[in-house]
């Protein structure tokens, strides 16, 4: 996590994917072999967003307040160059009813509940339990 509260970052609002959770693409993985089925197939979240909405929804789920400023991926540096839309189909793995993919938005609110206290440690930042009633 690098960002720091209050900190202003530029994310690229011009590059789309479906950001997948290693876990959940293991899990696929895991049920394509297990359904004996051959070839190539495509696994990925459900959804998609660009990387500036990404860093939006992650950033709030941690709950640190940020300042993100989107900006053009041809102005931002890179060390190799990026597709503008890296979208993926399941429908291979739908069509044979293995699909077990979830919407990235889902999966990054079990990431975070999961590993928030690490990230936020990891960032420097102070860990500050929710209260719920």
């Amino acid at each position: 996590v690098a960002a720091q509260p209050h900190q202003e970052i530029q994310v690229v609002a011009d590059r789309f994917g479906s950001p997948t959770w290693a876990r959940r693409l293991a899990q696929q993985i895991a049920r394509i072999i297990a359904s004996g089925e051959r070839g190539i197939f495509h696994a990925t979240a459900q959804g998609f967003c660009s990387w500036y909405e990404f860093a939006c929804f992650f950033l709030a789920q941690l709950g640190i307040p940020h300042r993100i400023v989107p900006c053009s991926g041809s102005s931002y540096p890179a060390a190799a160059p990026r597709p503008v839309n890296s979208l993926l189909s399941n429908k291979r793995l739908m069509d044979l009813g293995i699909a077990s993919m979830r919407h990235w938005q889902e999966d990054v609110r079990a990431f975070v509940q999961e590993s928030r206290e690490e990230l936020l440690l990891e960032a420097g930042l102070p860990v500050i339990e929710s209260i719920t009633d």
